[in-house]
């Protein structure tokens, strides 16, 4: 199964469904050879980065004295405040987001998923229709 975003234009679906331009469809046919230059293929599975191990570095009381100088410093410093997604919050609208604690911004007529765990990053790359906030949040909970 693979899932293709509607480069341009509007398609309309076995289902009746109509996509707009930027809407992601998951099927198992391959509508990039099926609509050449109508769908481009969205990447799910990513790899992740190799871990490296780091060499540590003996430290001397000095630096260590001086570590623990910076490490107060910060603590007395005000806090940095949390991150703001961009967009207008339209959590509201989607139950399954209130009910799992997602958060749920639109911007320019595409929807992006939050964890309020951490607002700095949305869960999909690319936005959503407002047809598919719903199954999206779905498939989250089931990975």
């Amino acid at each position: 199964m693979g899932r293709y975003r509607l480069k341009r234009g509007l398609f309309g679906t076995l289902d009746r469904k109509i996509l707009r331009a930027g809407d992601v469809i998951e099927t198992d046919r391959d509508m990039v050879k099926l609509y050449p230059g109508r769908f481009e293929a969205v990447v799910v599975n990513i790899e992740p980065s190799p871990v490296r191990k780091k060499k540590l570095k003996k430290v001397t009381p000095k630096e260590e004295q001086s570590r623990d100088k910076n490490e107060e410093q910060k603590e007395t410093e005000t806090p940095q405040p949390a991150a703001v997604p961009k967009g207008k919050d339209v959590t509201a609208k989607f139950p399954a987001a209130v009910e799992e604690d997602f958060k749920v911004y639109q911007l320019n007529n595409r929807y992006f998923v939050y964890d309020t765990d951490d607002l700095s990053r949305p869960l999909n790359e690319v936005g959503l229709g407002v047809k598919v906030v719903e199954k999206y949040i779905h498939e989250k909970l089931a990975d």
